[in-house]
């Protein structure tokens, strides 16, 4: 880990997410990236099986789950923080440290698991001050 960059934060579920940048010292959180679950809304058709319905889902939060680390990871990669702190409900965050490279991994300070996707970014910097000391 490198201390003197930023602390990218991952807020996400299923569905959305987004990764800001919390520069060392300061507890404004600075919108770097937004992802929309490109898989969300599509329509099943009646007839499969509910397993294969499950299946299908799980398989599109782990593809949402990989964008997402590709992008933590390539944020690392690039010197543009220096740790990351995962935001998300229990299932989601399962999902995130399954598909997360090692490098990812141990540059991973944080695993909060709460959905804090609604929270305004003032909001989130109140409810994360103590994960990001």
């Amino acid at each position: 880990m490198q201390p003197h960059l930023p602390v990218w934060v991952l807020v996400a579920d299923a569905s959305r997410a987004r990764i800001f940048e919390v520069k060392i010292g300061s507890d404004v959180f600075e919108l770097v990236s937004e992802f929309p679950h490109a898989g969300r809304g599509h329509n099943h058709h009646a007839g499969h099986a509910a397993s294969e319905t499950h299946s299908n889902k799980e398989t599109g939060h782990d593809h949402f789950a990989r964008e997402l680390c590709q992008a933590l990871t390539k944020g690392l990669n690039d010197h543009k923080c220096g740790r990351v702190v995962l935001v998300a409900n229990p299932e989601f965050l399962g999902h995130l440290r399954e598909v997360a490279d090692h490098n990812l991994q141990k540059h991973i300070s944080e695993a909060v698991h709460k959905d804090y996707t609604t929270l305004q970014p003032r909001e989130l910097a109140e409810r994360l001050r103590d994960h990001l000391a």
